[in-house]
């Protein structure tokens, strides 16, 4: 049997939901809370797998499922939605030999899906595959399409549960366990190997293990850059100028689009942001708080075998100055010609050169600069790794997270937005805003750790 896992939203040990009586925790995932149970019934274990999103959603003293706020009550009741269509494929496919659904049941302002426990299957995190008999191919094909199906199904992990927790800056972001050679008599077919990378190109992507590819990617070269206010008239935030030395990375050319963050969302039964009525597809995406920015980190360093996350405040500016010493990497003028950013009047749809969006525009609508990244300026503003410091004393040089001093939730954005003024919008701004706001002119970008040469 699995180790008791203690969470906070769990029902308490012997609570009977119907004929089941919990017995422990097997795992907790940021969507889901599964147990182990007893049947009084039938006198057997059973699984039982709860939808209950911690971000969103809390456990009231009577047991009771509720929204955390207004806004959050039509995120529960969609993802509560998937969460039933998922009971109903499973118990759909109880004819292929999965794990077999007994039935899935409404109780607690939420709905839970009662399983064969199958201790061999559910087992504990890193404790590997499960022994099989020698020359039993029945049982080895039935385990495998039992892994298969609740691995995509975001029951467990590679190797055993894959366990969520709200995500905090200062998680590491490690890739998988590798996966345990396929049991003897079974037979796999391997996914089509996708070639991600780009001919003749500096840029690179990385396969997902789902198929198809990851965003698009560029290497900055380690160097050393003065950081801050660079010409003059800048806000107090933004000082002192200090030198920070910076190792190689990688970061996405584009702002992460809808369509990048949708299959995130299709792939972990997550709430779609709103898209405001702009466009969806290469559209960047709006509306995601800092929690989801890096949620999606995560599943990303999963998918990739790679290790992803939100740029540090310096590895931001370093990539957004590349090289250059003004306000925005074109000069120190703005110009419609290279970035989307707020008029006087904001929306009034009056913007001349290439900035004809009233809104947010497709990625890539702009000429990169010269690290080729593209809108580094302007469109959407974009969270980073780090909390918020009221200026920069004391300030890392080595280009990490400055993590020391933190008050509060707040988490910094920068490079502006569709919304704001040139000010705003400066390579040197810098703002803040609490870690769980969704805006839409906020999204984000991603950064990618690579070897040292």
């Amino acid at each position: 049997m699995s180790t008791q896992i203690n969470h906070y939203n769990a029902l308490p040990k012997g609570y009977q939901l119907e004929e089941y009586r919990i017995e422990s925790v097997l795992s907790h995932e940021g969507f889901n809370i599964i147990y182990l149970a007893h049947d009084t019934n039938m006198d057997v274990p059973v699984t039982i797998k709860e939808y209950l999103p911690n971000e969103i959603a809390v456990r009231e003293g009577n047991y009771m499922v509720q929204p955390k706020s207004p806004k959050d009550a039509e995120k529960l009741a969609w993802g509560l939605k998937q969460f039933s269509e998922e009971a109903r494929t499973l118990a759909r496919n109880n004819h292929l030999n999965t794990v077999r659904v007994r039935r899935f049941l409404d109780a607690n302002n939420t709905t839970y899906i009662v399983m064969d426990y199958e201790e061999k299957i559910l087992s504990p995190k890193g404790s590997g595959s499960p022994p099989l008999r020698p020359n039993s191919t029945q049982r080895s094909k039935r385990w495998i399409l039992a892994f298969i199906m609740v691995l995509v199904l975001g029951v467990v992990g590679s190797g055993g549960y894959m366990v969520y927790k709200k995500p905090t800056y200062s998680d590491p972001y490690e890739p998988p366990s590798p996966v345990g050679a396929t049991p003897s008599g079974a037979s796999l077919t391997p996914p089509p190997v996708i070639n991600c990378d780009i001919p003749g190109q500096k840029f690179f992507r990385d396969p997902l293990r789902d198929g198809g590819c990851g965003p698009e990617l560029v290497i900055i070269k380690a160097g050393d850059f003065n950081m801050g206010a660079l010409t003059g008239g800048g806000q107090q935030d933004e000082l002192p100028v200090h030198r920070v030395s910076l190792k190689s990375f990688a970061m996405c050319r584009y702002e992460m689009t809808f369509e990048d963050y949708d299959r995130f969302a299709e792939a972990t039964y997550r709430y779609k942001p709103d898209d405001e009525g702009w466009g969806r597809g290469k559209h960047p995406v709006i509306n995601v708080s800092w929690y989801d920015a890096v949620a999606y980190m995560k599943w990303l360093s999963k998918q990739t075998g790679q290790t992803y996350g939100l740029p540090s405040e310096s590895q931001w500016e370093y990539s957004a100055r590349a090289g250059t010493k003004t306000k925005y990497w074109w000069g120190n003028a703005a110009s419609h010609e290279y970035a989307n950013y707020g008029t006087d009047d904001c929306c009034d749809g009056l913007k001349k050169g290439k900035d004809s969006w009233k809104y947010s525009s497709p990625v890539g609508s702009f000429e990169p600069n010269p690290f080729g990244l593209y809108d580094s300026v302007g469109n959407v503003w974009e969270w980073v790794a780090d909390p918020d410091h009221d200026d920069y004393n004391g300030a890392p040089e080595d280009g990490s997270v400055w993590k020391e001093g933190e008050e509060g939730d707040s988490r910094v954005i920068r490079g502006g937005s569709w919304y704001n003024l040139p000010l705003y919008c400066r390579v040197a701004n810098r703002h803040k805003i609490d870690a769980n706001e969704e805006r839409n002119r906020v999204g984000f970008r991603c950064y990618r750790r690579i070897a040292e040469d």
